[in-house]
């Protein structure tokens, strides 16, 4: 998966409470990142958990282009 044109994309949209979304905001600004950044990390990291060994591959690989197209510059390890 190494060429970014062979994943499928989806838009994914979030709409959770005013202070939710503050909480998660000062979360994301103390690990230095980006609320969409922090936001993007966690789903992949959750993806991940139970993921068989193809699966946390295939995502590994497919994770730079992810954090790329999301404005994400900080790649490091979930």
């Amino acid at each position: 998966m190494s060429n970014e044109n062979e994943i499928t994309w989806v838009e994914l949209k979030l709409e959770i409470p005013d202070d939710i979304a503050a909480r998660l905001e000062i979360i994301a600004r103390q690990a230095g990142l980006s609320f969409k950044c922090y936001c993007v990390r966690v789903l992949l990291k959750h993806v991940m958990e139970d993921a068989s060994a193809e699966q946390k591959e295939r995502i590994q690989k497919g994770m730079p282009a992810t954090m790329r197209r999301n404005g994400c510059d900080d790649i490091a390890e979930l």
